[in-house]
């Protein structure tokens, strides 16, 4: 789970980052605490730049990781806090 404020941007791009070598290995999501309108044009642009074509959802709150299935559930959350010190707001 990818976590920013608004999900319309770092946390979508670090999605796209992780799934791109990942591929079918690996499931990850992304979310915001206060999801934006829309992901950020100049995000996917950054990405197009890098290579990598990805299809960002539009912006959403975090949700559950479901169980993987074999009993065991791996997660781990990686926050994007924003610039300038800004803060990324608590999830529950």
């Amino acid at each position: 789970m990818f976590l920013c404020v608004h999900n319309a941007g770092r946390s979508q791009m670090a999605l796209g980052w992780f799934t791109h070598p990942a591929g079918e290995q690996a499931t990850a999501w992304s979310g915001g605490s206060e999801p934006g309108p829309e992901v950020k044009a100049a995000a996917v642009a950054a990405m197009a730049e890098m290579g990598i074509d990805f299809a960002p959802v539009p912006p959403q709150p975090p949700r559950r990781a479901p169980d993987s299935g074999i009993g065991r559930k791996d997660r781990y959350s990686v926050h994007a806090p924003a610039v300038a010190g800004g803060p990324c707001r608590a999830v529950a």
